[in-house]
């Protein structure tokens, strides 16, 4: 469905894959802005969890989605929205736009929790405005949210080391609570490289932590019993200005502006450029890092010349 595996044979690669690697259990999580039902999602799962059992792959999918933040989800019945194994209500996966927290956030948050769901916030490492202020996921805690950071920005490489060292900030503060792959196939957003995010998990916050991020937390959350356990602390960012940085060589990388269905979105990257195609729509590629920057945008592999949906 959706942006994930294109067939039947790629899920259940994917699903032996996470066999292999130590996965017992996997979410299920399209786009819930793509899907008009979620019904269809479940049934969808449903002939996975079929299939998987027909080839003796030892995997449980369970049904989820990846709601994108809108004022029509206060408005929907808590039946109607999708929540982590369809345990009727209880903890749902949300985005934000990338580069703009919408001004009724609060407002939709609050109302997923007066249905009796739990938001649990997808990847807000990667937020231009938790970039830019780290302690905004604090605010989120506060209201009752959890926290989830994608697996490949903790391992780096996809993402670049601006959101990586957000996530290890957030990470090293006990500001998360989950720690996901994000997987969209074998080997796209890097595959189910969960076990790889865990070793580097345990050198930054130690074996314990690590695997409650991974695998304690994620299973109590999925039977509806997690609770906090470990208590979220501020960040204070590095004293060091950016005029003494620039003494030091090291100046601020530039800024490229580029025009997104009318708005503006700031990226910092050195290597980047952008192009239009003959529609009209922004595609956005980095000859060193690979970005995703908004839903709309294509992904442009950096060692050739093929176009592809993020």
């Amino acid at each position: 469905m959706d942006d994930g595996a294109p067939d039947l044979e790629t899920a259940l690669a994917m699903a032996r894959f996470g066999q292999k690697n130590g996965l017992s259990t996997i979410a299920a999580t399209p786009h819930f802005n793509f899907i008009t039902a979620w019904s269809s999602v479940k049934l969808q799962v449903a002939k996975l969890r079929r299939a998987l059992a027909e080839e003796g792959i030892e995997v449980e999918v369970v049904p989820g989605a990846e709601l994108y933040i809108d004022l029509e989800l206060a408005a929907m019945e808590a039946r109607e929205i999708p929540t982590y194994g369809d345990r009727g209500g209880q903890y749902c996966l949300i985005e934000f736009p990338m580069y703009q927290i919408p001004i009724y956030t609060e407002q939709v948050l609050f109302a997923l929790q007066t249905k009796g769901i739990v938001p649990i916030i997808a990847h807000p490492e990667r937020y231009g405005a938790v970039v830019e202020n780290p302690n905004l996921v604090l605010e989120w805690l506060k209201a009752g949210c959890l926290i989830q950071v994608n697996s490949g920005s903790v391992l780096g490489g996809r993402f670049g080391p601006q959101i990586r060292e957000t996530s290890e900030i957030m990470l090293t503060h006990n500001m998360v609570q989950f720690v996901a792959s994000d997987a969209h196939g074998l080997t796209r957003r890097g595959g189910l490289n969960l076990s790889d995010a865990h070793n580097a998990l345990v050198e930054m916050i130690g074996p314990e932590r690590a695997w409650a991020l991974v695998a304690t937390n994620p299973a109590a959350m999925l039977a509806g019993e997690f609770s906090l356990s470990e208590q979220p602390r501020s960040y204070t960012k590095n004293a060091v200005s950016s005029s003494f940085k620039v003494l030091l060589g090291i100046p601020p990388p530039p800024v490229l502006r580029i025009l997104i269905g009318g708005g503006e979105a700031v990226v910092f990257c050195k290597h980047a450029r952008t192009e239009r195609d003959g529609c009209g729509q922004v595609e956005f590629f980095c000859t060193r890092f690979q970005w995703r920057m908004d839903m709309e945008l294509l992904e442009r592999c950096a060692s050739c010349s093929e176009y592809k949906r993020m």
